[in-house]
């Protein structure tokens, strides 16, 4: 008996499924491992391996320069889709003091679905879905140092439904916030036009903006018919995790690409929250990048959603260059 116990343990052990958790002369204690206990949490901190491919991913941004003029405004335009107005005037230091120079301004315009994945920027609230008429980052550096100023900048960005549309900024690793006037909580439009002369677009395109933020969205809630809506799971082999892995789902039609949660109970990802619920019976594609280790992994699957069906998908073998080119055709 206790030769037959010794030959299961050691069986046990070379597989790894097992370890010994203790032992008497006569007896062997053996308690079964969790595969997924590494790869599942309920916090990603900044150094797992989905931050990390998620630093990996983002892309160059576009160079300006703010120079000092006596007009006290700069248009600087980055697309036929994103332009700006800046103050040319009191801009600060890290320590609040005056600037006189130029000012270095970079911008990275998320104009596609594919686009906001590479940043990790889907387009959501912590309790809603938004439909997105662009999104970018924003950086003012003086010397290399960061700078700011207390007036606000122009943006216009010519897109539909300008009525319906919101300001929502964010920081690097969180979803959006709708941005209002704190004073009338209002969305911030300029009021009069900065100057006719700058005044290349419709004056409802445009949007008053503090320079503090540093990811701004122009986007409009997403409302669904409620009566039809579901909770979409996504089941990945067990080596896939919400630490190494993201799982996105897009819609072209409705401009939508948003991030499911890692569900650490069921070891899942799903949509988790009513607010982030989808149609039942509609086309989406289901994105997902991983990297584990120095591998890196990619999938993008078409699916039509079916209530109570829980997806079952493997993400294949790839390279960090075939990533990024894929997300930039979505």
């Amino acid at each position: 008996m206790k030769s037959n116990r010794t030959k299961f343990f050691f069986y046990a052990y070379t597989l790894s499924l097992l370890f010994l958790a203790g032992c008497k002369e006569d007896e062997i204690i053996i308690t079964l491992s969790n595969p997924n206990k590494d790869v599942w949490d309920e916090e990603i901190l900044d150094g797992s391996e989905i931050r990390t491919l998620q630093t990996e991913l983002r892309q160059p941004c576009s160079g300006g320069i703010c120079k000092p003029n006596n007009l006290g405004w700069t248009q600087i335009i980055f697309s036929d889709k994103l332009r700006f107005i800046f103050p040319t005037k009191g801009w600060l230091d890290e320590k609040g003091n005056a600037i006189n120079g130029d000012i270095d301004i970079e911008v990275y315009y998320n104009n596609t679905l594919g686009k906001n994945i590479l940043w990790n920027k889907p387009t959501q609230t912590d309790s809603q879905l938004l439909s997105t008429g662009g999104s970018y980052y924003i950086n003012f550096t003086y010397k290399g140092k960061p700078a700011t100023n207390n007036t606000n900048y122009y943006v216009d960005v010519p897109i539909s439904n300008k009525k319906d549309y919101s300001l929502f900024s964010a920081e690097q690793n969180t979803n959006w916030v709708e941005i209002r006037d704190p004073g009338t909580g209002l969305i911030p439009r300029p009021e009069l036009p900065v100057d006719s002369f700058f005044m290349l677009g419709e004056i409802d395109t445009m949007f008053s903006v503090p320079s503090k933020y540093r990811y701004i969205n122009c986007d409009y809630y997403l409302k669904y018919n409620s009566s039809s809506l579901m909770n979409l799971k996504v089941k990945l082999p067990d080596l896939f995790g919400n630490k190494n892995t993201s799982v996105y789902v897009v819609s072209n039609k409705d401009k939508l690409v948003f991030s499911l949660f890692g569900d650490v109970k069921e070891n899942l990802f799903s949509t988790g929250k009513i607010g982030y619920n989808i149609p039942i019976g509609e086309s989406f594609k289901i994105v997902i990048t991983s990297k584990i280790g120095t591998q890196y992994y990619y999938l993008e699957k078409d699916i039509t959603t079916v209530k109570d069906k829980i997806e079952s998908l493997q993400p294949l073998v790839t390279t960090k260059n075939d990533i990024i080119l894929k997300l930039k055709g979505i």
